[in-house]
């Protein structure tokens, strides 16, 4: 009977290896050669900052660097408690104090729409104060939104320095594989919202679709207006590996698990359904492939080592694959998969909570209510 559920979990965890590569069979990637261009482009950059002195330099100094230049760069300053207004006002960049928030406005998205409504460019380019740009990243952005004629959102490559930092391995991928944007079932341009560190879209279709002010309420603000833009238009999301990258939560797991819980069950909820079930079975078969550790307690063969062996190394393979392309996560961070896949889990577990039992979350010493 052992020799039956032993081989029954093998072809079961080979049959769920296979939603792994569904999930992310249409990867896109921002980067690639760019056209060549010089002078001006009439783009307002709006930069949503509060308490970011230590994260903002690395943004402004590659908006500096940029081949193509933008019209103007606005930094909104919300309600900020140490010198970011400073530092970017250091680069002489326009520099917006954010007013009060209304009442019923979450997250990020009075900033941004504040920035907005100063802005002159034909063109807006939302950046969280976490990214930094390739020295070509305007031009390629540029250069897809005028091949497309749609609204371009950009998931940043995700760089680290620590160790505890790759504990995020796994929940990165999750809302890449969220948005149903690189799935073998995706809808070109129709993703289930967009990437909020990175967003390029028209002056016309931002105002169009409300833009921030019809999200205000939503703590998933991204999500929420990447529907209404391809409500309206289209969307395309891509990676930003080798042009747009972030560095988040780098003040220690507190952080991390304060950024993430925030909004993992709200972002789940509004996911595309089908990458859902998909992510779901690939789970699945993760824990499935480990269970077949639990068998070398009922004396099992070389043979049959060997095979159990072969099945997790093809999950640390395709896992280490996913990594690489979503950040510069370690190695060990694939082969001690199920540690990445239970922290994703449990952060899901706490951000349910958070969201749908005490109905709210804070960030940045602010409290959201879902």
């Amino acid at each position: 009977m052992v020799q039956v559920f032993f081989y029954a979990t093998v072809v079961l965890s080979l049959l769920l290896w296979l939603p792994g590569f569904w999930l992310f069979s249409r990867m896109r990637f921002l980067g690639g050669e760019a056209p060549p261009s010089e002078g001006r482009a009439d783009l307002s950059v709006i930069i949503p900052a509060r308490d970011e002195e230590r994260r903002i330099r690395p943004l402004l100094e590659s908006l500096v660097r940029q081949t193509l230049k933008p019209r103007e760069v606005i930094v909104v300053d919300d309600h900020s408690r140490d010198r970011t207004r400073e530092v970017a006002e250091s680069y002489g960049l326009s520099v917006v104090g954010s007013r009060r928030k209304p009442s019923g406005w979450n997250g990020k998205s009075w900033a941004c729409w504040q920035g907005a409504k100063k802005a002159r460019g034909r063109l807006l380019l939302f950046l969280d104060a976490d990214v930094c740009l390739k020295n070509d990243a305007l031009t390629l952005l540029m250069s897809r939104h005028r091949s497309l004629r749609a609204a371009i959102s950009v998931q940043p490559y995700h760089r680290i320095r620590c160790l505890y930092e790759n504990l995020s391995a796994f929940v990165n991928l999750a809302v890449i594989a969220g948005l149903d944007a690189f799935s073998r079932f995706s809808r070109p341009g129709k993703p289930a919202g967009a990437f909020g560190p990175c967003l390029l879209v028209s002056r016309d279709a931002y105002f169009q679709c409300g833009g921030h002010r019809a999200v205000g309420r939503r703590i998933v603000d991204d999500m929420a207006l990447g529907r209404l833009l391809t409500e309206n238009g289209s969307l395309f999301c891509f990676l930003g590996k080798g042009t747009v990258e972030f560095r988040m939560y780098p003040r220690g797991i507190k952080d991390l698990v304060e950024g993430w819980s925030k909004n993992l069950a709200e972002a789940s909820s509004r996911s595309g359904r089908r990458s859902v079930r998909l992510l779901a079975l690939w789970i699945s078969g993760i824990f499935s492939s480990l269970s077949l550790a639990s068998y070398l307690a009922f004396g099992l063969s070389p043979g049959q080592i060997a095979l159990g062996g072969a099945i997790m190394l093809l999950y640390i393979g395709q896992i280490h694959f996913f990594f690489r392309r979503a950040g510069n996560f370690s190695f060990l961070a694939a082969v001690f998969y199920p540690v990445s896949t239970l922290v994703f889990l449990g952060l899901f577990a706490l951000s349910l909570f958070r969201t749908r039992v005490s109905r709210s979350v804070r960030w940045k010493g602010r409290r959201m209510c879902s």
